[in-house]
């Protein structure tokens, strides 16, 4: 595999095509052609170069935001652009705080709506013989939960979409880390106690809930200090 065929170096390409918006074509071509030129010369001697390898020189370039802000050091903006009007805006360190707000607001939306909707009946009868038996109910409720959760979160949802989008403090792997938290949340919420039912019953069902919820909480946490982090780094960037 060449190196330019790697996914490593397809990420780093499009995050740096994107951070590069507000470039005329022509020097925003030159640009990640003189990048894409490094990358070749550096793995020169290598015939069939390793992801250990192609990941040693792109750490030697620096992340995409350090190469784009060189590339704007020494060549001007396309004047007008909507990127850059955008950009002046939703580039400050007040947006990667305010997205969160809605992130969380729906993520404990999320978690009460499992917790309330994650019901069993137990059902006892008593034989003519005395002996009283147990039978637990339980409706697999995947599908009108997960409907249930995703109305829940729309109103926050949306504003998450739209600033993710717009602002360019984030590539494209960390904006659709942004946009599908919530959805994905709600899935975890909504399919692991059905599957954890299947498998153990009611201890299962007791244990999906749990977890899922644990999940739900550590994961997201991660990755909205992740996300948070490095929005406010590149803010930082971009402005200085």
């Amino acid at each position: 595999m060449m190196a330019t065929e790697h996914p490593l170096w397809i990420s780093y390409e499009q995050d740096l095509r994107n951070l590069l918006g507000d470039l005329d074509p022509g020097e925003r071509a030159e640009v990640l052609a003189g990048v894409r030129e490094h990358v070749h010369a550096s793995l020169a001697g290598r015939a069939e170069p390793g992801t250990d390898d192609i990941q040693a020189v792109l750490d030697e370039l620096g992340p995409p935001e350090a190469v784009a802000q060189e590339a704007y050091a020494d060549h001007r903006p396309t004047s007008g652009s909507p990127r850059r009007r955008a950009s002046s805006s939703l580039a400050r360190p007040w947006v990667p705080v305010v997205i969160i707000l809605p992130q969380m607001l729906g993520l404990l939306a999320l978690l009460l709506l499992s917790f309330a909707w994650g019901a069993y009946t137990v059902v006892e009868t008593s034989g003519p013989s005395g002996v009283v038996s147990r039978t637990i109910n339980y409706a697999s409720s995947a599908l009108p939960l997960l409907m249930a959760s995703m109305m829940s979160v729309l109103p926050m949802w949306i504003p998450v979409f739209v600033l993710a989008v717009i602002s360019n403090l984030w590539g494209r792997r960390h904006t659709l880390m942004h946009i599908l938290l919530l959805p994905a949340a709600a899935v975890l919420l909504a399919v692991t106690p059905d599957v954890a039912w299947v498998l153990g019953g009611r201890a299962g069902l007791q244990a999906g809930a749990w977890i899922s919820m644990a999940l739900v909480l550590l994961g997201s946490t991660w990755v909205l200090w992740h996300l948070t982090a490095r929005g406010l780094k590149r803010s930082h960037e971009l402005r200085t």
